[in-house]
């Protein structure tokens, strides 16, 4: 009897009741609202633009949510879903194919970089974020105005906290936002269309501020997941206090799992400048960020950054590594971990090793009795977290 092997990744399922339509989405770990479907995303369906589109578009997809029952409900429209994490882009086309729609396009895109210039939508739907920044909502009102047809929308469901920061972005660019729709937390508002000059790009867009870390200045960015105080005060310094000094004949190449905005890669680099470096990350922000840190400061280093949904589609040419370096969050849940450390094994060279750093109650719930391949070591704990090395 054959058997199909669960995803590591998926967390759940949900299934979803609107306008007479049942939807069914399988949910990942670590995205956005993955117990329900959020509210804010339920009082947009209700209250969306009256004229049917022939193309709209989905900003900030996350598994698809919004955009694939409203390309259900218009299925003449070309529906084009977009997420920065291709995680959320990778599980919103899996959850395409099965609700049956052929009309949906799901694509990676920090923002708008990604799309067409020259395509045009008659709606923009979008669930803001909650931490959004004040240059983010200005390119959301301006950039999202010059894709919209004449006639065309922008339709956002926003927290009541965001309503004056999106109210002053618009006054300020010269914008008139209306109010069409409120809930208990949310409100929903509209932008209609406007000739207006062309949308200038910005490279500071997303830039929040700078912070030296270990003698290295890095651009850090608004918005990007675990990137908590703890991180830069407890987690790293651990994790660095654990790898090796001195360079040795033996370390070649460094794999590090999940790049931020760059800063573990870029001090592996100070540390061992002849070593080859992998980074790679899912969240293209971060990608964006660590390529600027990089070129900004060793732009002759030989560090390669690379986009992935996860290790599954990630793409290293059968390349082995001497260190992997792999920062546990605790909601990516243990499954997710498991296979993750399983995958990476294999990446291994025979002197090779994983150093692991993970929440101390991660440990004792799933890894403390790891039955994986290799061997597990735990090598030192601090501050609630552990540090364990794995070998072959």
């Amino acid at each position: 009897m054959n058997t199909v092997k669960p995803d590591p990744w998926k967390k759940t399922s949900l299934s979803f009741e609107w306008k007479g339509q049942r939807f069914d989405y399988d949910i990942p770990h670590d995205v956005f609202s993955t117990q329900w479907i959020d509210d804010g995303t339920r009082l947009l369906l209700d209250h969306l633009p009256d004229h049917a589109p022939k193309r709209f578009l989905d900003l900030g997809c996350g598994y698809g949510a919004l955009g694939l029952p409203v390309a259900r409900l218009h299925p003449d429209a070309e529906a084009i879903l977009v997420d920065r994490d291709l995680l959320a882009v990778k599980w919103s086309a899996r959850n395409a194919l099965r609700n049956r729609l052929t009309n949906v396009r799901c694509l990676g895109s920090l923002g708008f970089d990604s799309l067409d210039l020259g395509q045009k939508f008659d709606w923009i739907l979008c669930n803001v974020p909650a931490r959004i920044g004040p240059p983010f909502m200005k390119m959301l009102l301006e950039g999202g105005n010059a894709l919209l047809n004449p006639g065309g929308e922008l339709r956002m469901v926003i927290i009541r906290d965001l309503l004056p920061l999106l109210e002053s972005t618009a006054e300020n660019s010269g914008m008139k936002l209306e109010h069409i729709a409120s809930g208990p937390r949310h409100f929903i508002l509209g932008l209609i269309h406007s000739d207006r000059p062309p949308h200038a790009s910005d490279p500071d867009l997303y830039l929040r501020d700078r912070v030296e870390v270990e003698g290295i200045l890095f651009d850090r960015p608004f918005d990007l997941g675990g990137d908590d105080p703890k991180r830069l005060r407890s987690t790293l310094p651990l994790l660095l206090e654990t790898l090796p000094r001195n360079s040795s004949p033996d370390l070649m190449r460094i794999l590090c799992f999940k790049c931020a905005y760059g800063v573990l890669p870029l001090l592996c680099h100070k540390r061992w400048p002849e070593v080859s470096i992998t980074t790679f990350d899912r969240d293209l922000l971060g990608v964006r960020f660590t390529r600027r840190n990089l070129e900004t400061r060793y732009p002759k280093a030989a560090v390669k950054v690379l986009e992935s949904p996860d290790l599954e589609d990630l793409h290293l040419d059968s390349a082995s590594f001497d260190l992997i370096t792999y920062e546990v969050s605790p909601s990516l849940g243990s499954t997710t971990v498991l296979d993750d450390l399983t995958r990476l094994h294999l990446l291994l060279t025979a002197s090779g090793c994983i150093h692991i750093i993970v929440h101390d109650r991660s440990y004792k719930d799933y890894l403390q009795g790891w039955k994986g391949p290799g061997r597990l070591t735990r090598i030192a704990g601090r501050d609630g977290l552990t540090v364990l090395r794995m070998t072959r």
